[in-house]
């Protein structure tokens, strides 16, 4: 059951559901007498195109804006039979009850090419409002269209507009960013026509239509892995995870997809620390870990199409980067610092963390080859991320000959993370040039101790190729202990995961869902999703691994989850893998090719087969990864 669901309203935004289609955001709180939902649009943002950076001024971050909030009112004062939930797997929040003899119900879903929300009410009669959560003015047209205008000081503008058809609401947001390099449309009225667009051609869909579109759309999605623990007990989830049972792995690992799936699509920005959903005016997106980590779960859950924005961001990114390295260092390649934002800021900025820290083009730079290595697409490699990765590697040559040598055993993993990667894709592309050259050429000092980079999201370090390694970096962790706010708890999962300690990543997990996430299992202190991404990603870890060549089946599985089946995940080189597994026994494999026949090497407790892998064609192994043709 991928449900998620209530016996009351949600008393805070930590309660709320999240509804997405990748720009708009949507918050449903499920209040009987008025249903609030506060909305967001990832293009709404303070600033404007940076100009050059001069050398010696470090400009603020823009930051990320609420947009409005939208209010159905009307309703008795007390319900019966309340209920409240998500569907992941089809994207729908629904929230019913009962008065008297008479059932109230609303549903709301979020299209994902129109960038639109629907709500439809049944059984009662509703009034609406809505309310810019910035200084706005209101306006009608053709009288069931109302919306709100305005535009942020010295910046964008932006609109929100409502149209009424019957016993559905459609809704949708506009603003002015048009891309990094680019003035943004300062004009409301402008923003609100294409708002009026794009809301009346959901109208002329109607309600049936709209949401069978858009539920097909996010199913095409959601449904390339499912994971199954166990039986799912039918209780509400403030009860689960008041008594957790194994199953709520099973849910949290399907909530970071869909969280990716609803915060992050092709043509959209990059997610912020809070996905699309930001009630603040301060939220700042990250080049660092947390941006990183939103994006860790994407091309081993099987959503590829959810890491493009992060992908482009990077492109564009080097661009400026390129020009902060010969102003701020004098070198070639790019540079980009802690934080950054839609401008492509790239300078050092903030005061949180550090923000001079100019190792982020490096660990960005780790998705690109990500990407690749599980696409096995030479062209996408050559025309979209070897430029990049390039340039990246070519700024930190510099940087070495500069400074002697990174600051800490973290930008050395970083450092030698891009130069392997760097070299791994020159052999692909049969590309030899100065800076290939350059980095076969260079020797790295070693750290006194590794960092944890280097074993997770990293490959530097693995229990079988580099045991001293390990040995030490288990050694690290242990010190570190088993505490931790959510996206702490979640890396060290996904680090005793590569260790092959799965009771020990259980435990880790455990301890986010008890601790660690709000009523509505987003993750808290901070609010923020880089702690469902990043135990997402630790589950996959748990149960698949691919970053040595070869196929580590059920590396990490903890005695917790004694029988299961997975499907769909996915492994570098372009396969998916289905699993099942009884008494915490291997008990039969699948395997789709993703794209050109292969031959992969397959492990699991110390057993070894290579299997040739056809396009669109399952082949059935079974525990002894023999040929299991008749297995169903």
């Amino acid at each position: 059951m991928t449900r998620l669901w209530f016996t009351a309203p949600a008393g805070a935004r930590e309660e709320a559901l999240p509804l997405g289609s990748g720009r708009l955001g949507a918050l449903c709180f499920g209040g009987v007498d008025t249903e609030l939902v506060q909305l967001n649009d990832d293009r709404l943002w303070t600033g404007s195109p940076l100009p050059p950076p001069p050398g010696d001024v470090e400009p603020d971050s823009a930051k990320y804006l609420p947009l409005a909030n939208l209010m159905l009112v009307g309703g008795p004062a007390r319900a019966d039979s309340y209920r409240r939930e998500l569907d992941l797997r089809t994207g729908v929040y629904t929230m019913a009850y009962r008065t008297g003899s008479a059932e109230v119900r609303r549903e709301a879903v979020c299209h994902g090419g129109l960038h639109v929300l629907a709500l439809r009410v049944t059984g009662a009669q509703v009034g609406l409002l809505l309310r810019g959560a910035l200084p706005g003015e209101h306006f009608t047209s053709s009288g069931r269209v109302v919306g709100v205008r305005g535009r942020v000081p010295q910046g964008m503008a932006w609109a929100v507009v409502a149209a009424v058809d019957g016993d559905t609401v459609f809704v949708t947001t506009e603003a002015g960013y048009r891309g990094p390099g680019t003035e943004p449309v300062d004009d409301p009225t402008e923003c609100s026509r294409l708002a009026l667009a794009r809301v009346e051609w959901a109208r002329r869909l109607g309600w049936a239509s709209f949401r069978d579109e858009a539920v097909r759309s996010h199913q095409a999605l959601f449904d390339r892995v499912s994971l199954q623990l166990g039986p799912v007990p039918d209780l509400p989830t403030g009860e689960r995870l008041a008594r957790p049972d194994r199953t709520l792995a099973a849910l949290l690992f399907q909530y970071g997809r869909y969280l990716l799936i609803t915060g992050s699509r092709p043509g959209t920005l990059p997610a912020t620390p809070q996905g699309i959903w930001n009630p603040h005016t301060d939220s700042v997106p990250h080049a660092g870990d947390t941006l990183r980590m939103t994006y860790w779960p994407a091309e081993a859950a099987a959503l590829p199409e959810c890491h493009e924005p992060l992908l482009e961001f990077v492109a564009k990114l080097s661009g400026f980067g390129s020009v902060t390295a010969k102003a701020l260092h004098g070198a070639p390649g790019w540079v980009a610092h802690h934080n950054s934002d839609p401008w492509c800021l790239t300078t050092p900025a903030g005061e949180d963390g550090d923000p001079a820290w100019p190792m982020a083009a490096a660990w960005l730079s780790r998705h690109l080859w990500e990407h690749y290595a599980f696409s096995g697409d030479d062209g996408w490699l050559r025309d979209h991320a070897w430029p990049a990765l390039r340039g990246a590697a070519e700024f930190f040559l510099h940087w070495l000959g500069s400074n002697g040598e990174p600051a800490s055993a973290m930008d050395l993993a970083l450092t030698a993370e891009l130069f392997s990667n760097l070299l791994l894709a020159a052999g692909v592309l049969g590309i030899r040039d100065d800076v290939v050259d350059g980095v076969r050429g260079i020797e790295l000092p070693e750290a006194d101790r590794p960092h944890l980079f280097g074993l997770y999201p990293g490959d530097q370090i693995d229990r079988v190729r580099t045991p001293e390694l390990a040995d030490e970096a288990e050694r690290a962790l242990v010190a570190m202990g088993d505490g931790g706010t959510g996206w702490s708890l979640a890396w060290k999962a996904a680090l005793w995961a590569r260790l092959g300690d799965g009771d020990r990543a259980h435990t880790l997990l455990s301890t986010l869902l008890s601790d660690g996430v709000h009523g509505n299992l987003l993750c808290a202190e901070p609010c923020q999703l880089d702690g469902n991404l990043g135990a997402t990603a630790a589950i996959a870890e748990m149960l698949l691994q691919s970053h040595t060549g070869e196929l580590r089946l059920l590396p990490a599985l903890p005695s917790a989850w004694p029988t299961g089946v997975v499907r769909g995940l996915r492994a570098r080189g372009g396969v998916a893998v289905d699993l099942w597994w009884d008494e915490g026994e291997l008990r039969a494999v699948g395997l789709r090719g993703l794209g050109a026949e292969k031959t992969v090497t397959l492990t699991y407790r110390g057993r070894t087969a290579e299997v040739t892998v056809r396009p669109d064609m399952l082949l059935m192994l079974d525990e002894r990864l023999g040929s299991a043709d008749g297995l169903t």
